[in-house]
C-alpha cells in the first residue's frame, strides 16, 4: 500500500502593522498576521529588537490578525523581526520593521520651562 506523501509550505512572511516611532517607557501594539498555504494554525516568533529574549505565541488560526504589544525603555532605533512558524514546523521568513525610541529634544521643553519661570517667579516678567 503506498503511503502518501504531504507536503509543508511554510506560513507566509508575516505582515506587522503599528507604530513606528514613539517614547520610552510607554506601550505600543502591533498588529501580525500571516497565512498558512494548509491552513494549519500558526505561532509568532518575536524578536523585538532589545534585549527581551525571543518570545513565541501561540498556535493561532491562519490568517487571523493578532495584537501584541511591547514596551521599550532605551532611547534608540531598534528593528522588530516576526517570524511564523505552522504546527508541522515549517517557518517563514522574518518579516521586519524599524521602530524609533528618539531622545526628546530639550529645544521642544523651552517654552513649557520659560512659562513654568513666569508663573513661579514673578519678579522675572518685570525684566521682559
Amino acid at each position: 500500500e503506498a503511503l502518501a506523501i504531504l507536503s509543508n509550505n511554510p506560513p507566509d512572511k508575516p505582515t506587522i502593522i503599528g507604530p513606528v516611532s514613539g517614547k520610552t517607557g510607554e506601550e505600543y501594539e502591533y498588529s501580525i498576521v500571516s497565512t498558512d498555504p494548509e491552513g494549519d494554525d500558526v505561532s509568532y516568533c518575536f524578536d523585538w529588537g532589545d534585549s527581551t529574549p525571543e518570545l513565541c505565541n501561540g498556535p493561532y488560526a491562519s490568517g487571523v490578525e493578532q495584537t501584541f504589544s511591547h514596551i521599550w525603555n532605551e532611547e534608540d532605533t531598534y528593528v522588530i523581526r516576526v517570524k511564523a512558524r505552522d504546527t508541522n514546523g515549517a517557518e517563514s521568513d522574518w518579516a521586519t520593521l524599524e521602530v524609533s525610541m528618539p531622545k526628546q529634544k530639550i529645544i521642544s521643553q523651552i517654552p513649557k520651562i520659560l512659562s513654568w519661570l513666569f508663573e513661579h517667579f514673578s519678579i522675572l516678567q518685570s525684566y521682559f
